[in-house]
C-alpha cells in the first residue's frame, strides 16, 4: 500500500507544518490545507548568484542595529554623520491604533553615492501591496516574486517623499516605512536587491522576529555600504586544469561573479585584452577595475571577495550555464587569485581558497587582499645581510637543501647486450636533477631525470657479467647498486606470435594481449609507430592498450625491448570507425499507426557516447537517422528496402543526447522503424532497437509501423507518448484519419482542447494522480472515438542531483509519505519527516528531508519486483559487515509487507555523501548496494546527497533492472529507516509511518513505485 498522495499550491513544502497542522483539519486530504493555515518555511532567496555572501565590511553592530562599523573598526552612529537621517522619532513603547506593527529600513550609501531612488528594493519573506503599503508573509522570496518596496531618499511622506518622518532628502541614506499586520508569530528574513535583481546585502540574512499583535514600530538593522578602495584583484580560471566532472568538452563562454560586483555575472575571455595575458592559452582573465558596473568599485587591504565561475556549453547567457561547483561548492581546480595592494598595476598572487556563504550551506571561491605586503629580498653582499636566508648572487634566497646521498632499489630491465643501448629505468630515492650513471666505471648515456626516484639512461658496451652500478648526484653524493646489473651475449630478441583482439576503433583504448616469447621488462609496443600504454605481464604476453590511430585500416605492432631489439607483426591490428557506446529508441514505445498519406508523430532515440553526449547541448560530430524497412528484416545485415532520414537534435536525457524525425511511408502495409547512430561521418553505424543492453540489434525489439488505407469514416489508430508526468504538460498526440471536425479529447469527462489535422489530434495533458485514464476523441456531436491504449500517468521526473530538495526540481505532487510520528531521538537530530519519489528512462530518484547524527545511519531497502519476494525481508539474513555502511544495512530490521524482498539498499552512516562516477572506493560510508551475496555485497554508482536537512539519490534503472524498464513496466517497493549504525536498534518513525517491534525493527508498510515505458 502506498501512502496518500498530497497537493500543494505552494512555492515550498514545509512537512513539520504539515505534519502538525493536518491532523486538525476535518478532511483527510491536504488539498484542504489552506483552511488550517500557511505553511511557515523561512526560505531565503535560492538563486545562483549564491545570495547573501560575506563581502569586506558587517552592515551593523550586533548590539545596536543603527551602528555602523567604520573602516577602522570603530563604531559611529548614522545620526552622528554629516548627512545623518535621524530616523527614530517615535518611542519603542509607542502602540499604532490602527493594529499594524511599522517596520523601517535604510540603506546608507553616503560612502559611495552610486545609487538613486527606486535603484534599491527591499526584498524578504514577505510581499508588499503598493496601494496600502502593507507587506504580509510569504514563504519564498526569490528575485522574481514579490513584489518588493523599492527605497527613496527624497525625504518625508509630509514633503511629498516616500520616506519616515525625521528622513532628509539628498543624503544618500535609502529608506522605506511599510505596515505589517501581526496575525501570528513570525520570524521575517530580508536584505536588498539592486536595479538589477541582483544581491547587495553584506553578511547573513536580517532578520526581525514580530510577535502576533504587535503594533510597535521596528527600526530594523541597516545596510551601510562599504567604502570603495583602490586594490585591484584579478581571478582566472585555467581551462585546462578543470576539475574532473567539468573535464572534457571545450567551454563556449564563461563568466564570472562574487561580492565584489555585486553578483553581477560578466563574460571573461582569453583574448588577450582587457588585462588577459596571452590569448588562446586557455587562461580565461577577469580584471575587476576593468569590468566595474554603476556601483562597484576597489577593493581595500584585508577585504574578501567570493566569487564562483559559470561555464556555459551552448550559445546562451550566464543563466543557462552551469556554475564551477561539485555537490553545491565551487571548487579552487585550475583557479588563481592575484591582487596590486602594493603598488597599482604591479599583480602579487595570493591564495584561493574555499569560504563559507552567508547561509552556511555551500562554498565558494574567495581570495583576501593582503593587509601587509612583503617588502621584497633585499640587496646582499654575504649570508650575514640575510639573517637565515643565504646571499645567492646579491639576493637572500631560502638556503638549499642537502639531499641524502641516492639509493637505488632496481633497474629495469635487470639485463641487456653486451652490445649496449639497452634503455634501463633505474629506480630508487633522492635523485638529483643532473645526476649521472655509471655501469662499471663506464659512464651511460641519455640520462634523464624523471623524479627523485626515476632516472633512465641507455647502457654503454661492456663484455659478459654482473657489473656494479652506480649513480652520482651533482654534489658528488653517489650511491652504488653492486652487481646490479648482467650484460649477456646473444640476449634472444623478442619474437611475436599473435595478438588479440586484432581490432579496434581509431579512438583507442582497447585492451590488446600479445603473445610471444621474449619479452623484457621495460618493452614497448607500438601500433602503426604510435606507443601504445605496455604492460608486462610474462616473457611471453604483454598487455597493452591501443593508441589512438590517425586513420582507418591495418597497422603494424612492434615489440621493442629495451636492450633495442625487436620484432614485427605485419598488418596485425586494423584499426575501425569510431562507435558511440550505447543506443536505445526512445519514443513511442507503443506500435506507431498512421493512415497512408500522413506522417508519423516524431520517432526518437538516444545515444550515449562518453566525452560527447554526457554535457549539456548537442554533443559534437554526431549522425543520427531514423528510418523503416520491411517487417522482420535486419538493417545491420541487409539495407534493401530501408528508407532513412535526417533526424534532429532534440534535448537532452541524462548524459544522453535524443534525437527525433517523423516518417511518411508511400505504400501502406506493416514496417520496423529504427534509428542509426555515426561519429564517423557515416562510414560506420550502430543500429538502435528498444534493447539498450547490447549494441547488437533485434528484429524482434524494434519499433513497430503500421500504415493503414484511408478509412470512410474518423478513425483513431495510436497514441504517442503513452504516458506522461502527473504534473500534465506532456504533449501527445492520437494519429488517424478524418479528423479535421474533432472539437478535442476528452479526459475524465473533462474536455481539452487540442490542436486538430486530418490524420492527428495534439493536445497537452493536464495535472493528474497516478494512474491510467482514458483518451477519446470528441466531435461536435459530442460522437467520441476512444484511444484503444489509455493514457498512463506516473511519477516521471528528472531532478538535478545536487542534495537540494526545492520545489523547481520537486514539486509538491511528488510527495508520496509524510511522517505523523514525532521522532523519539531527537526532533532536528535523528527525523524523518517526508519523502519524494520519481523516475525517468534513466534513473530512480528518491528525495526526503530529515536529519541524522553521525553515530546513526540511514537506510533505504529496495525491492525491484513487488510481490516476487526474491530478497530478504528480515536484514538479519544480510551478513556482510566489512564496510561501514554494509554494517548498518546487515541489521535487524524486518519489512513485514507480503511480497517484500530487498535486492538493493541504500544509506549512509551519519550525514555522509557519495557523488556518482566517484571512486566507488569512497562510498565506504554511504551510497547504493546490492545485497547479493548477502556476506559480500557489491558496491554501486549512483547519487546519496545530503545537503543539511536535505537528502536526494538516483542510481540508474538499468544497474536495478539488468536492462531499460520492460515493457510491461515495474513496481517497486521502498522502506526507509533510521537506526544505530550498527542496525541493532531503530528509531520510532519510518517512511512509511508504520512501526512496530520491541526496538522499532519492525516496518509494516511500503511505499510503492509503478514504473512503466512512455
Amino acid at each position: 500500500m502506498i501512502a496518500q498522495h498530497f497537493f500543494f499550491s505552494s512555492t515550498t513544502v514545509d512537512f513539520r507544518w504539515i505534519r502538525e497542522n493536518v491532523l486538525a483539519c476535518a478532511a483527510a486530504s491536504l488539498l484542504l490545507l489552506a483552511a488550517c493555515g500557511d505553511a511557515d518555511s523561512n526560505t531565503s532567496p535560492n538563486s545562483s548568484d549564491s545570495g547573501a555572501d560575506s563581502t569586506w565590511t558587517g552592515g551593523g553592530s550586533d548590539t545596536n542595529p543603527n551602528l555602523d562599523l567604520t573602516e577602522n573598526g570603530d563604531t559611529t552612529s548614522p545620526d552622528d554623520t554629516a548627512t545623518g537621517k535621524d530616523l527614530d522619532t517615535h518611542d519603542d513603547t509607542d502602540v499604532h491604533t490602527d493594529g499594524y506593527a511599522t517596520l523601517v529600513f535604510v540603506v546608507d550609501d553616503s560612502r559611495n553615492q552610486t545609487f538613486g531612488d527606486g535603484d534599491i528594493k527591499w526584498t524578504g519573506s514577505f510581499s508588499w501591496d503598493e496601494a496600502t503599503n502593507t507587506i504580509s508573509y510569504s514563504s519564498s522570496w526569490l528575485p522574481t516574486d514579490g513584489p518588493f518596496p523599492p527605497l527613496y531618499d527624497d525625504g518625508p511622506i509630509s514633503g511629498g517623499g516616500h520616506e519616515a518622518e525625521g528622513a532628509v532628502a539628498g543624503d544618500h541614506l535609502f529608506s522605506t516605512e511599510v505596515r505589517y499586520l501581526a496575525d501570528q508569530d513570525r520570524i521575517i528574513e530580508f536584505g536588498a536587491l539592486n536595479e538589477f535583481d541582483n544581491w547587495i546585502w553584506v553578511g547573513p540574512n536580517g532578520t526581525v522576529e514580530i510577535p502576533k499583535g504587535s503594533t510597535e514600530r521596528y527600526e530594523l538593522p541597516w545596510l551601510t555600504l562599504p567604502k570603495h578602495g583602490p586594490v585591484d584583484i584579478k581571478v582566472v580560471l585555467d581551462v585546462a586544469h578543470l576539475h574532473s566532472d567539468f573535464a572534457g568538452a571545450a567551454p563556449a563562454k564563461i563568466f564570472v561573479k562574487g561580492t565584489m560586483n555585486m553578483w553581477a555575472p560578466v563574460q571573461i575571455l582569453d583574448d588577450g585584452s582587457g588585462g588577459d595575458d596571452t590569448a588562446g592559452d586557455g587562461l580565461y582573465t577577469y580584471v575587476h577595475l576593468n569590468k566595474l558596473g554603476p556601483h562597484d568599485g576597489g577593493l581595500n587591504p584585508g577585504d574578501e571577495a567570493q566569487f564562483v565561475f559559470v561555464i556555459g556549453y551552448g550559445e546562451g547567457g550566464a543563466d543557462e550555464g552551469i556554475e564551477y561547483k561539485v555537490n553545491g561548492d565551487a571548487v579552487p581546480d585550475g583557479v588563481k587569485g592575484w591582487t596590486d595592494v602594493s603598488e597599482p598595476g604591479q599583480w602579487t598572487e595570493v591564495p584561493v581558497y574555499l569560504a563559507q556563504d552567508s547561509k552556511g550551506k555551500a562554498l565558494n571561491t574567495a581570495i583576501r587582499v593582503p593587509t601587509k605586503v612583503e617588502p621584497p629580498d633585499p640587496e646582499c653582499e654575504t649570508d650575514a645581510d640575510c639573517g637565515e636566508k643565504v646571499c645567492d648572487d646579491g639576493i637572500c634566497v631560502e638556503p638549499k637543501v642537502e639531499l641524502d646521498p641516492p639509493v637505488i632499489f632496481e633497474l629495469v630491465p635487470q639485463q641487456g647486450s653486451t652490445l649496449g643501448g639497452t634503455t634501463v629505468v633505474i629506480n630508487g630515492e633522492n635523485f638529483a636533477d643532473g645526476a649521472t650513471v655509471e655501469l662499471d666505471g663506464l659512464s651511460a648515456t641519455n640520462v634523464v631525470w624523471l623524479d627523485s626516484a626515476t632516472l633512465s639512461a641507455t647502457t654503454p658496451p661492456h663484455p659478459a657479467g654482473k657489473v656494479t652500478v652506480v649513480v652520482r648526484n651533482p654534489d658528488g653524493k653517489e650511491g652504488s647498486f653492486p652487481l646490479g646489473y648482467t650484460y649477456a651475449e646473444n640476449v634472444a630478441p623478442p619474437v611475436l606470435s599473435a595478438i588479440l583482439p586484432t581490432s579496434g576503433t581509431v579512438s583507442g583504448g582497447t585492451v590488446v594481449t600479445v603473445y610471444g616469447t621474449g619479452f623484457q621488462p621495460g618493452a614497448v609496443v607500438t601500433f602503426g609507430g604510435n606507443a601504445a600504454k605496455t604492460e608486462f605481464v610474462f616473457a611471453d604476453q604483454l598487455t597493452v592498450t591501443s593508441p589512438k590511430a590517425d586513420m582507418l585500416g591495418t597497422v603494424n605492432i612492434v615489440v621493442k625491448n629495451p636492450d633495442g631489439q625487436s620484432d614485427t607483426l605485419e598488418g596485425a591490428f586494423t584499426y575501425t570507425p569510431d562507435v558511440v557506446e550505447w543506443a536505445n529508441l526512445f519514443s513511442p514505445i507503443e506500435p506507431v499507426v498512421i493512415v497512408l498519406g500522413a506522417e508519423t508523430p516524431i520517432l526518437m532515440a538516444e545515444v550515449y557516447k562518453g566525452g560527447t553526449t554526457d554535457f549539456p547541448g548537442q554533443g559534437p560530430n554526431l549522425l543520427c537517422e531514423v528510418g523503416f524497412g520491411p517487417d522482420g528484416s535486419n538493417p545491420e545485415v541487409d539495407l534493401s528496402g530501408w528508407k532513412w532520414v535526417a533526424a534532429t537534435y532534440n534535448g537532452d536525457n541524462g548524459n544522453n543526447d535524443v534525437y527525433g524525425a517523423t516518417l511518411a511511408p508511400e505504400t501502406a502495409g506493416k514496417f520496423d522503424w529504427a534509428a542509426r547512430f555515426s561519429v564517423s561521418d557515416g562510414a560506420s553505424w550502430v543500429y538502435a532497437d528498444l534493447d539498450g543492453t547490447v549494441l547488437a540489434y533485434s528484429p524482434a525489439m524494434t519499433g513497430s509501423l503500421e500504415v493503414k488505407e484511408l478509412p470512410t469514416t474518423p478513425t483513431v489508430y495510436s497514441m504517442t507518448p503513452a504516458g506522461g508526468p502527473v504534473v500534465g504538460g506532456t504533449t501527445v498526440t492520437v494519429t488517424g484519419a478524418l479528423l479535421e471536425s474533432a472539437v478535442g479529447v476528452e479526459i475524465d469527462g473533462k474536455l481539452v482542447p487540442a490542436t486538430v489535422t486530418s490524420s492527428s489530434v495534439t493536445f497537452k495533458t493536464p495535472k493528474h494522480d497516478v494512474g491510467s485514464v482514458q483518451v477519446e476523441v470528441v466531435f461536435p456531436d459530442n460522437s467520441k472515438l476512444t484511444v484503444v491504449s489509455p493514457f498512463r500517468y506516473g511519477y516521471i521526473l528528472s531532478p538535478v542531483m545536487d542534495g537540494v530538495v526545492s520545489n523547481a526540481d520537486w514539486p509538491s505532487d511528488y510527495i508520496v509519505a509524510i511522517t505523523d510520528t514525532v521522532t523519539n531521538w531527537g526532533e532536528g537530530k535523528n527525523e524523518l519527516v517526508g519523502n519524494y519519489l520519481a523516475f525517468d528512462s534513466q534513473n530512480l530518484y528518491i528525495a526526503l528531508e530529515g536529519n541524522l547524527e553521525p553515530n546513526n545511519a540511514l537506510v533505504v531497502y529496495v525491492d525491484v519486483d513487488f510481490g516476487a519476494g526474491t530478497g530478504p525481508k528480515d536484514m538479519k539474513a544480510l551478513s556482510d559487515n566489512n564496510g561501514t555502511l554494509d554494517d548498518a544495512v546487515s541489521g535487524i530490521a524486518v519489512v513485514s509487507v507480503d511480497g517484500f524482498g530487498a535486492e538493493f539498499a541504500a544509506g549512509s552512516v551519519g550525514p555522509t555523501s557519495f557523488k556518482a562516477q566517484s571512486p566507488l572506493g569512497d562510498s565506504v560510508a554511504a551510497g547504493w548496494r546490492k545485497l547479493n551475496p548477502a556476506d559480500n555485497f557489491a558496491w554501486l554508482d549512483g547519487n546519496f546527497l545530503w545537503n543539511m536537512d536535505q537528502l536526494e539519490m538516483s542510481i540508474p534503472l538499468i544497474t536495478l533492472l539488468g536492462g531499460p524498464i520492460p515493457t510491461q513496466g515495474a513496481k517497486i517497493a521502498i522502506g526507509i529507516r533510521i537506526g544505530n549504525q550498527y542496525g541493532e536498534v531503530y528509531s520510532n518513525q519510518g517512511l512509511p509511518d508504520a512501526v512496530s517491534g520491541d526496538k522499532n525493527e519492525i516496518l509494516t508498510d511500503v511505499l510503492l513505485l509503478d514504473i512503466f515505458p512512455y
